[in-house]
């Protein structure tokens, strides 16, 4: 499969907006060429699999379409600037290293601790977009540690060996101290001259920088997206010998990589035969007890997908780092995922049943809808739409709905000058042969919606006066 042709530049965009909020799963960033869109940078073969959504209704699944040159020259096409990560990617430098345009770590030492700050080598200036700097230059960003915005500024030596600095404010440098006191003490009082705390700076944009402290490239206590990464790859979430072809699961905590204005509290996948199909996130900044809204989500994102499915063909497995002394992959338990299946099933039948409810009823509008046995609709209908009949009711009852008193001029002006609808009143089970029709009587003047709702049940076909008493109960709680 290639990709579909009819991906334009404004489905690309739309999925920029999406991973924009969403962020990028660990597993599909782009280890050779990103994407580059107003200082930012994307996977591009990730890109393409969740603009397929909007232009075709579904996200590709990426094992049927290749990545590198065809997704690269697909892009392109479009517009979009492609760069090579090559120059960067797993570059080291003195106490850095780049992992990739997006991510960069420094081992913390002396100068991060008591001077505010940290140098910047030349080969890491092109990560931080300083490579143009010139002598003397200061240049503003901003960095977010711990939710909480900090400023920040590079400056470049005057000097012939042109040294770039990074420094940050002073009230950054006190959380880091008191996040870290047992640190600052030891390069303080001598004591301490090498640190196994790293910094990690996440681009944001090209002005604007996460950053965490970490041991041993992750948060000790927080997520280790390397041995979630391994994990998944080595399909550890398979904990049975006999396979199912569908796999939903969540994880726990999967970003450390995030924003500062909203938490990730689980991440939902959905795999078919171990590749990614659907994909979506859980969020929330106050409550931790997310795990049953992360269980919906999958079925709600599986049945999507393919609604005949299967429940033997799918199994839940639910991923958390903190287990004490327990496998960070646990199954659900095949009774509650039954009983997901049920309730969801359940709500899917009711909706259909809502929704047929109402195609039947806006079909019981035209006469031929109702044959041999139901003269009564066909004469109700009739009654309605004759024109005479239609022409005295308004004259007698006017132009605004004798339910919730709407007036189609009022609102549309000259186009809805003259409009309303006419309704029957008589009970329906009464016109078995045509009759004689009084508009003052058996006529009303009802808008569209109210029209509709009179008629939406087939079997209880309403009163004005029901109808009114609906409307108004509730317009009052608003």
């Amino acid at each position: 499969m290639t990709i579909p042709k009819n991906i334009k530049t404004e489905h690309v965009l739309r999925a920029l907006s999406e991973i924009d909020n969403h962020r990028i799963p660990d597993e599909r960033n782009s280890t050779k060429f990103n994407l580059l869109y107003e200082g930012r940078y994307y996977p591009p073969k990730y890109v393409l699999t969740i603009a397929n959504k909007y232009a075709n209704g579904h996200e590709l699944i990426p094992s049927e379409f290749s990545g590198g040159k065809e997704s690269n020259s697909y892009l392109s096409d479009l517009g979009f600037e492609i760069i090579s990560n090559e120059r960067e990617h797993d570059l080291g430098n003195h106490s850095w290293t780049i992992l990739s345009p997006i991510v960069a770590i420094k081992e913390m030492d002396k100068s991060s601790f008591l001077h505010k700050g940290t140098g910047i080598p030349v080969d890491i200036r092109r990560f931080f977009e300083i490579e143009n700097m010139e002598k003397g230059e200061k240049r503003s960003t901003t960095f977010i540690y711990n939710d909480t915005q900090f400023e920040a500024h590079f400056i470049m030596d005057r000097t012939e060996s042109q040294r770039t600095r990074l420094f940050w404010a002073g009230n950054m440098a006190e959380a880091i101290r008191g996040h870290f006191p047992v640190q600052y003490e030891g390069f303080k009082d001598g004591t301490l001259t090498q640190s196994k705390l790293k910094m990690k700076f996440t681009k944001y944009s090209d002005n604007e920088y996460g950053v965490e402290i970490m041991k041993n490239w992750y948060v000790p206590g927080e997520f280790d997206y390397i041995s979630y990464n391994s994990s998944f790859s080595n399909k550890e979430y398979v904990k049975r010998k006999q396979e199912t072809k569908y796999y939903i699961l969540t994880v726990k905590n999967p970003e450390n990589i995030k924003p500062p204005y909203q938490k990730i509290i689980y991440r939902v996948i959905v795999l078919k035969n171990h590749q990614i199909i659907k994909s979506d996130y859980v969020y929330d900044r106050n409550h931790k007890n997310l795990l049953t809204p992360a269980k919906e989500m999958g079925i709600s994102l599986l049945l999507e997908y393919v609604p005949s499915v299967s429940i033997d063909d799918v199994t839940m497995v639910h991923y958390k780092q903190d287990r004490p002394n327990a496998d960070a992959w646990q199954n659900e338990k095949a009774e509650v995922l039954q009983d997901l299946f049920d309730r969801y099933k359940a709500l899917q039948n009711e909706q259909l049943e809502t929704v047929s409810n109402d195609i039947e009823s806006e079909l019981a509008e035209d006469d031929d809808y109702y044959q041999d046995g139901a003269v009564r609709y066909y004469y109700g209908k009739r009654y309605e739409r004759n024109p005479i009949n239609r022409q005295k009711a308004i004259e007698i009852h006017g132009l605004s709905c004798m339910a919730c008193g709407f007036n189609f001029e009022e609102v549309y002006g000259e186009h809805g000058k003259d409009f309303i609808e006419v309704h029957h009143v008589k009970q329906l089970s009464t016109l078995k042969e045509e009759m004689d029709i009084n508009p003052a009587e058996d006529l009303v003047t009802l808008c569209s919606n109210c029209h509709r709702m009179v008629h939406r049940s087939r079997d209880n076909v309403l009163s004005i006066e029901e109808l009114k008493t609906f409307f108004f109960s509730n317009k009052g709680r608003k």
